[in-house]
């Protein structure tokens, strides 16, 4: 929850330059992660009995990009057993180095092809002021077993430019504002000052606990809101006059977000509306009928009236949108 005008008076002396979140080491560590996802999401011999080599590059484009298993650095198997997935990600991270500074024969083919993928990244992150973000994928996703209700889900994960390139500027405002946010909010956060722990869902559980052991002996109410169709219905003008709103309250306290991020939020929000993903997804779903998916136009009909047609709706659950 963002607290408007309430910034903590601690913040540190040296913020990140957002052409760090663009620069070689921090878009290949964010392949690693691509690749270690993929690794998480299917074991690698299951992976290889489903997939022949003919098509296997047609599966996930990263396994172009980066070196094959067979090419890994294997830390000693102790390390292997002990390591989380930040670990391992290292682990991935310091072959991928490794191969490209030694550049062997075997190797130039996958490196070649991950300079040129940098280089398209840092280009639209860097220098693009026209920014251009292909729309995603969209897919109906019922929301119970009988199917009465389809949620619309949208990916940008088919592209890896853009979706590195908002997952990086993501990151990028999120360190910038953290400091902008409650103490009690949790989610997402990423606190600019590395000294400073990550706070995560497991410190908002440790808080309940010690609220519900303090109070014990007595009666503990919950109370949960909720904004209907919330994501769907969002304006695109109302996302980017709160953004405006909170770049001018970290500029009086000193902390300036480079433009550069303005526009790759422009070209994601274009790239997207909730109108053109149901369009979407009963064209291409005619099993679907109409009524399964909500028409968000609906529940907007009065502010159309008023207000004239405006884009609306974001995806749920991407970098920018969680």
């Amino acid at each position: 929850m963002p607290r408007l005008g309430h910034l903590s008076p601690l913040l540190p002396a040296v913020m990140p330059d957002y052409k760090k979140f663009f620069d070689e080491k921090a878009i290949i560590n964010a392949l690693c992660k691509q690749r270690m996802s993929l690794c998480s999401k299917t074991h690698e011999k299951e992976f290889f009995e489903k997939y022949s080599p003919s098509n296997l590059k047609e599966v996930d484009p990263i396994l172009n990009l980066m070196p094959p298993r067979s090419r890994w650095k294997r830390p000693s198997k102790n390390k292997r057993d002990q390591a989380d997935s930040r670990q391992q990600i290292k682990y991935l991270y310091w072959t991928v180095y490794s191969l490209r500074g030694a550049s062997a024969n075997q190797d130039i083919d996958w490196i070649n092809k991950q300079d040129g993928l940098i280089d398209s990244i840092r280009t639209k992150a860097l220098i693009q002021n026209q920014l251009f973000i292909s729309p995603p994928a969209i897919k109906p996703f019922p929301k119970d077993k009988s199917k009465s209700e389809y949620r619309i889900i949208a990916s940008y994960s088919d592209n890896l430019v853009d979706s590195i390139l908002i997952g990086q500027c993501a990151k990028y405002l999120r360190r910038m504002f953290d400091d902008y946010f409650f103490p009690c909010s949790f989610a997402f956060r990423y606190p600019s000052n590395r000294d400073t722990p990550v706070i995560t869902h497991h410190d908002a559980f440790a808080k309940l606990v010690e609220f519900w052991q303090k109070h014990k002996n007595q009666s503990i109410y919950v109370a949960e809101s909720d904004i209907q169709g919330f994501y769907d219905t969002i304006s695109h003008e109302v996302i980017l006059d709160c953004y405006d709103q909170a770049i001018k309250e970290l500029s009086q306290k000193g902390i300036q977000i480079d433009e550069q991020a303005r526009h790759v939020i422009v070209a994601y929000l274009e790239s997207y509306t909730y109108k053109y993903a149901r369009e979407q997804v009963l064209l291409k779903n005619s099993d679907i009928p109409e009524n399964k998916v909500k028409d968000r136009y609906e529940t907007l009909k009065v502010f159309s009236e008023r207000y004239g047609d405006y884009k609306y709706g974001v995806p749920q659950g991407g970098a920018f949108t969680p």
